[in-house]
């Protein structure tokens, strides 16, 4: 747990639908970053088969779902 101006901040869990090739993601992944808090996509879909291979090439496995 972390503190942001002195309030005391949960983990921030977030699933990525209709991911595309992330960018929702690493935007997410870096608003948490800056405000020095964790960050965990716990799911992510995308029906198009491209945009699932270029989310694969960029994101840790397991939590892509066609």
């Amino acid at each position: 747990m972390h503190q942001i101006n002195g309030h005391r901040t949960e983990p921030m869990r977030f699933i990525d639908l209709f991911c595309g090739i992330g960018g929702f993601r690493f935007a997410l992944e870096a608003v948490a970053r800056r405000y020095s808090t964790d960050s965990e996509c716990v799911f992510s879909s995308d029906i198009d088969a491209d945009c699932q291979k270029a989310y694969e090439a960029k994101i840790p496995p397991g939590v892509l779902s066609g």
